[in-house]
């Protein structure tokens, strides 16, 4: 399960979109990222994510584009997408499953596409992902962190494998 959160410092990039993408399959090889046919990303290992840690998101330009996605050293992409960015947009691609079936075809590509929202510093938005390739679905509680779950309703209920939340817009505070 995978939470992403934007707030209010994210800036107008006119004419590109950011991009993000995370390794989430756990038996699977590392993996080659190609954007328009240049690598970003080499060797990427489970639980890593290009941009490496201390940059949110890369700029990459708005439009069509090819994303490729391939086993270290292969030259056979597992996945061949042709996103087309909208400008000012956060991309995260996720790319989980398990290969221990005998077949990298069990791996899945998850997209997140959240457009840019300008908000005050006192507030930012949450987005969970289930990108677990064993849980079917779960129910997700973002409470007061000192409160329990026994009374509460769920925040998020239900969120099937491999589906993306709504957005949810919070407010300063400990969760």
């Amino acid at each position: 399960l995978f939470a992403f959160g934007c707030g209010g410092d994210t800036t107008d990039t006119s004419g590109s979109a950011s991009l993000r993408f995370i390794h989430a399959a756990s038996d699977a090889v590392p993996f080659d990222v190609e954007l328009q046919d240049a690598q970003i990303a080499t060797n990427l290992a489970y639980g890593s994510s290009y941009p490496s840690s201390g940059n949110p998101a890369a700029t990459v330009p708005a439009g069509l584009n090819t994303l490729d996605v391939f086993d270290t050293g292969s030259s056979t992409p597992l996945f061949d997408l042709d996103p087309t960015f909208v400008n000012g947009h956060i991309y995260t691609y996720l790319v989980t499953g398990l290969v221990s079936g005998g077949s990298a075809d069990n791996l899945q590509s998850i997209v997140v596409d959240d457009a840019k929202v300008d908000l005050n510093v006192s507030a930012a938005n949450l987005r969970f992902v289930n990108a677990s390739p064993l849980m079917n679905s779960v129910d997700i509680y973002v409470t007061a962190s000192d409160a329990s779950i026994t009374d509460a309703s769920p925040t998020v209920s239900g969120l099937a494998r491999y589906n993306v939340s709504s957005l949810l817009k919070l407010s300063a505070g400990a969760y």
